[in-house]
């Protein structure tokens, strides 16, 4: 149904494209030049949450790119390459604070959109808890490796999704081993994922659908006052940090859906 400025409405069918939103951060244009390669250099993106996506580039074969994100459900977490935006064979990897790994994928896992390409998925099968780590993407074989130059993974099967299996399984990442094809731009589509800094502290998807907004706000008083229970994913209320969750949350994220204004 389309309406214009007369308010004159007409209905009908036909075809029509749906364009996605650009990512909320990209390495060189929010991050000011190339994510680094290594847990002390990576680019820390910063926005409003729920973060969907993030963009970059890998310029030769050695580049890798780490950005600190945070998993704040880790049931829904899904990064992920396979789209149209990416135009090279990637790897993806998550790594823990201290640099050890937790998750990696070469190849789509058949059954899921994108399996027939080259590109790369990762889930929150291997996260134990919410909680900020380092998302990695790199070229196909070029692999993280630990200071004895021993590799976190093994680079088979390529199309699963794995823990740590090299044999240095244990051990935090210290270099790459260099890839085996040339630059290219990827896209990582998130879910379940926020900010690891920055951002308003009343910015905040109680309900985990992936929107901030007055449902949100009346969902938390719902179940502060005990008209409903909270499904198992969704997130703890208190906003203000004052260790309770209360109505004076549900407030404080209604002011801000309405105002778009944090007062904390």
């Amino acid at each position: 149904t389309a309406t214009d400025a007369l308010n004159r409405s007409g209905s009908g069918m036909g075809p029509f494209n749906v364009t996605p939103p650009p990512p909320q951060w990209d390495e060189a244009i929010n991050g000011g030049g190339d994510a680094g390669d290594l847990p002390a250099t990576a680019q820390i993106p910063t926005g409003t949450d729920p973060f969907g996506g993030l963009s970059g580039s890998l310029d030769t074969t050695a580049d890798a790119d780490l950005f600190r994100i945070s998993v704040c459900n880790p049931t829904n977490f899904v990064a992920s390459t396979a789209n149209a935006d990416t135009t090279i064979d990637t790897q993806l990897f998550l790594f823990n604070l201290d640099g050890t790994g937790v998750t990696f994928n070469d190849d789509v896992p058949d059954g899921f959109p994108g399996d027939a390409t080259l590109q790369s998925r990762i889930t929150g099968q291997f996260v134990a808890a919410a909680g900020e780590f380092f998302l990695a993407v790199s070229h196909y074989d070029n692999d993280p490796q630990d200071g004895a130059n021993q590799a976190l993974w093994i680079d088979t099967p390529f199309g699963v999704e794995r823990a740590p299996d090299g044999a240095g399984a244990a051990s935090p990442i210290a270099s790459w081993t260099g890839g085996a094809f040339g630059a290219g731009t990827y896209v990582v589509n998130l879910s379940g994922t926020c900010f690891a800094a920055g951002g308003p502290s009343c910015d905040y998807d109680f309900n985990q659908d992936e929107n901030v907004d007055l449902l949100d706000a009346q969902q938390m008083a719902q179940v502060f006052v005990g008209l409903i229970s909270p499904e198992a994913n969704w997130l703890d209320g208190d906003l203000n940090g004052d260790e309770n969750a209360d109505l004076t949350d549900a407030q404080i994220l209604a002011a801000f859906v309405v105002s778009g204004q944090c007062n904390l």
